[in-house]
């Protein structure tokens, strides 16, 4: 079985003249096929807004000044906008963000909710149509296309590309070491055999998740008929840290990381994703047993930590497929699963 490269980096932007930076970096992929970026929409928007004044911060500092304690890269991005900013981004172009801002008073979420849809610089073209409130910012592609190209943003947004490239890279080293143990859930014998190093012991999810070896052509089947949805981890060191912002376009899933970027959204969504993908409802909106089993899986394997005691079905399901070593792709047992973890607990009845 051949074996793919590592890291997979696609070159968007090609500069001439701009010494040390030949090419802008589009993304990386993990071993599990999430796609991790630095997204020039989302680059253009809150590089806009920080230099018209939003300054929110997850952190502040102490009394009496309450500064806002930034992400260091955040802080790094707008002390050069705001050294350079005449340079970047004209009064004509601020003020057509103004403009726009003013006669769209909604949240910066929306925004940023908006911008995901976009396609790659320059152009922008939207690729998805937006969902919810974000839908009312049509237009909003233009003046990021704009911005972009009168601003010379990609000469910006290089001067951080080395850092830029170690935050994505390290996020995806993080991944890759979490959705590593969940190797069996996803795909099967083969994986097993290529991780030679690969922990035998009884805790360990491929235990949990069964071996199918010898059964190639039903792994075949499976990989050739099964749908999964595509996940983008996109980090915006310009928001605010910590945040996350998960956003499903159709078939695409889309996680907006703000600052050092935590893992668990990615996780739910790769989770959900697979499961969904076996249940044959991709495309379908995702309902409440869906996410429930999603996050229940996680909690089972230690990936993450439910707040609500799994329910006793739930485990009791779980460590069937652990016990018997039967994998969660086999035909029925994701349907199975959503029916013993997505059922509602029973409230307590209240008595007089």
């Amino acid at each position: 079985m051949a074996f793919l490269p590592r890291y997979m980096l696609t070159f968007s932007l090609v500069l001439t003249g701009v010494p040390g930076f030949a090419a802008g970096i589009d993304a990386l992929y993990s071993a599990e096929s999430v796609e991790v970026k630095a997204d020039a929409g989302l680059f253009t928007l809150l590089l806009v807004v920080n230099a018209m004044g939003w300054d929110e911060a997850t952190k502040s500092g102490q009394p009496p000044l309450n500064r806002p304690i930034y992400d260091p890269l955040r802080e790094d991005i707008r002390g050069k906008l705001f050294k350079y900013r005449s340079r970047y981004l004209s009064d004509r172009v601020m003020g057509d963000f103004e403009d726009f801002i003013t006669a769209h008073p909604q949240p910066l979420t929306d925004y940023i909710a908006y911008v995901v849809t976009l396609g790659p610089a320059p152009h922008f073209e939207p690729t998805a149509p937006a969902v919810g409130q974000a839908a009312k910012l049509k237009g909003l592609e233009k003046l990021i296309a704009k911005a972009w190209k009168e601003g010379r943003l990609e000469v910006f947004m290089g001067r951080f590309r080395s850092k830029l490239v170690h935050r994505m890279r390290s996020f995806m080293d993080k991944l890759d070491g979490e959705t590593g143990k969940l190797s069996m859930l996803f795909t099967g014998a083969a994986k097993k055999k290529e991780t030679t190093d690969a922990s035998d012991s009884g805790d360990s999810l491929e235990d949990l998740f069964g071996d199918d070896s010898g059964d190639e052509e039903a792994e075949g089947e499976a990989d050739v008929t099964t749908n999964f949805e595509s996940i983008t981890a996109a980090i915006a060191p310009t928001w605010l840290a910590g945040q996350t912002l998960t956003l499903r376009l159709g078939d695409r899933v889309v996680v907006v990381h703000g600052g050092q970027a935590k893992t668990a959204a990615v996780l739910e969504a790769l989770v959900l994703s697979r499961l969904r993908g076996w249940l044959g409802v991709v495309g379908a909106p995702v309902d409440k047993p869906q996410q429930v089993t999603a996050r229940a899986i996680l909690d089972y394997t230690g990936l993450t930590k439910s707040k609500e005691p799994l329910a006793l079905a739930c485990r009791e399901a779980l460590s069937r497929l652990k016990k018997e070593k039967i994998p969660l792709k086999a035909p029925g047992e994701a349907s199975n699963l959503v029916a013993s973890c997505g059922v509602q607990s029973p409230q307590p009845q209240v008595t007089d």
